[in-house]
């Protein structure tokens, strides 16, 4: 990839919708409207699905009915690859941006593995009773972070390290015109600190190139310090976009 391209950004976000698919995806006026009854943002709000979407008075009104439709509020995804989306949401009332994201990229995958991390082609009972167990204690809802894995039509490695017979950290990541998206990543909070996250995220990196990928992307909230910081010590090294969202009111 580029030196942070729009067109590398373009790229991740087509990669990143195959990473974590909707239960169902609209097509309106150039967006993407993904619904799935409630839950993670991601997965229940509109994205544009190029360079050449528009937000016109039409779309907008389309993406509420959309949304109306299934008695879900009415989310809109603002990445800065596109201008002019928040001048156009604040005429029609959109509520202040929430939930600001960094994109960011890595261009060298490690060479070496980890025997101590278990990757998989496809999550085992371990990792999804794991999983299930970190959404709940970071005070998601279980089912939001498991029914996307269930929907992935795209090559996937899942990653989990063990320590004292348990699952203590995991990640997956799903591959897709070369790239890595890299999701899902969480460690229990009585072994962070340790490492954990580095060698599960390393090893998941090492594994994907056998399955093409050429490097990796990710997004991480812009407030999570820590998480940013792993990142950098594994080669996240360049910032592609960001993205907020905006929420129409009830």
């Amino acid at each position: 990839m580029g030196a942070g391209s729009r067109d590398d950004g373009w790229r991740v976000e087509r990669a990143c919708a195959l990473a974590w698919p909707a239960r169902e995806e609209l097509a309106v006026g150039g967006w993407r409207v993904s619904r799935s009854g409630g839950g993670t943002r991601r997965t229940n709000s509109a994205s544009p699905a190029g360079p050449g979407a528009r937000l016109d008075d039409a779309t907008i009104a389309a993406i509420r009915d959309a949304y109306a439709a299934v008695a879900q509020p009415a989310i809109v995804r603002v990445p800065t690859l596109l201008p002019g989306i928040d001048t156009r949401l604040d005429r029609h009332g959109f509520l202040p941006a929430e939930g600001p994201t960094l994109t960011i990229a890595c261009d060298v995958l490690p060479r070496r593995g980890d025997a101590g991390v278990r990757v998989r082609a496809a999550p085992d009972a371990a990792w999804i009773a794991a999983r299930r167990a970190l959404s709940v204690a970071a005070g998601g809802g279980a089912q939001d972070h498991l029914a996307p894995i269930a929907r992935l039509a795209v090559p996937t490695v899942f990653a989990a390290t063990q320590v004292e017979g348990a699952v203590r950290s995991l990640a997956f990541a799903a591959v897709h015109d070369g790239l890595a998206i890299v999701e899902a990543v969480a460690t229990d909070a009585g072994w962070r600190g340790r490492g954990l996250a580095r060698r599960t995220v390393a090893a998941l990196l090492h594994a994907t190139a056998a399955i093409g990928a050429r490097g990796a992307a990710l997004r991480v909230m812009a407030d999570n310090g820590p998480a940013r910081a792993l990142y950098r010590a594994l080669g996240f090294d360049r910032h592609l976009y960001d993205y907020h969202y905006r929420r129409s009111p009830a």
